[in-house]
């Protein structure tokens, strides 16, 4: 949902890791490992959280962006509700205009199959 934030995080990685750079998996297999999360701590999983596994997995980052069309569509069906999720998602959305502002919003990868979610698919 924050468009650049995960390559902003690869860079932070390969700045920290001089010797050792962030490489992509290559394919045409790919292995993911599951997260290495304490199973307590998932209802408080942040963003942070998030990019380490995307991290450890070494996902390209073009697959985070083609991720965000689908990110921007489940705010907007979910921007409406309680109080509590409001506030939430305000300051989700206010993160998300800064990093367009930087990055500008993301392209989804056409061959992939991209079209916006129906009510149905976000629900």
């Amino acid at each position: 949902m924050l468009p650049g934030r995960y390559r902003e995080a690869v860079e932070e990685y390969d700045q920290r890791n001089l010797t050792n750079p962030f490489l992509v998996q290559a394919g045409p297999s790919f292995h993911l490992q599951h997260p290495r999360i304490d199973a307590n701590l998932t209802s408080n999983l942040g963003i942070q959280d998030i990019i380490n596994v995307l991290l450890d997995n070494r996902i390209p980052s073009h697959w985070i962006d083609h991720a965000y069309p689908y990110g921007l569509a489940f705010i907007d069906t979910h921007y409406v509700g309680s109080g509590l999720n409001q506030a939430l998602f305000d300051d989700i959305d206010n993160e998300r205009l800064a990093h367009i502002r930087t990055h500008t919003a993301p392209p989804a990868i056409p061959e992939y199959g991209w079209h916006y979610p129906s009510a149905q698919e976000v629900a």
